[in-house]
């Protein structure tokens, strides 16, 4: 399959309300998820397991099983309520 991008490895994405439960992930960024429903994720501070999940909506999002570690361990919170 000759020309065909890789889906990227990384990505950036501003956060503005509900990240405590689940989030959404990019779609370009999916496609290489499709089948899978674990991630990892990499910080700074080592790296994260968290489960995906495919809402009704067709995207997939970072939730449950490890999520909620991720985000409060990294102080991530909204700032807008």
């Amino acid at each position: 399959m000759a020309g065909l991008t890789p889906p990227p490895r990384k990505f950036i994405k501003l956060i503005i309300i509900g990240i405590k439960s689940s989030f959404s992930i990019p779609v370009v960024f999916s496609r290489s998820l499709h089948e899978k429903n674990k991630a990892l994720l990499k910080s700074c501070q080592g790296y994260w397991p968290v489960k995906v999940r495919k809402h009704g909506d067709g995207l997939l999002y970072f939730e449950g099983g490890g999520w909620k570690e991720f985000v409060e361990h990294h102080g991530l919170e909204n700032f807008w309520s």
